[in-house]
């Protein structure tokens, strides 16, 4: 398990500034983890067990395509 001294969770809705904020610290020595870059990376590790959930739609070339996951997730 990770244990970080010292962390800073950065959220807000789209367009709030987070990426900005996170190259910023980036820059600056910080350590970034990516929530969305590791569930993406996780989809598209699983994609056969979202399709055999979802349905086929769901991949394109064995990946999944998060809008139409979303799509058909939501409904």
């Amino acid at each position: 398990m990770l244990q970080f001294k010292h962390a800073i969770v950065i959220t807000g809705s789209i367009g709030s500034g987070k990426s900005t904020v996170c190259e910023i610290l980036r820059e600056r020595g910080f350590e970034i983890i990516d929530a969305d870059s590791i569930a993406h990376e996780r989809l598209n590790l699983c994609a056969s067990e979202v399709a055999a959930e979802f349905g086929d739609e769901v991949l394109s070339g064995g990946e999944a395509q998060r809008l139409v996951f979303a799509r058909v997730y939501f409904a």
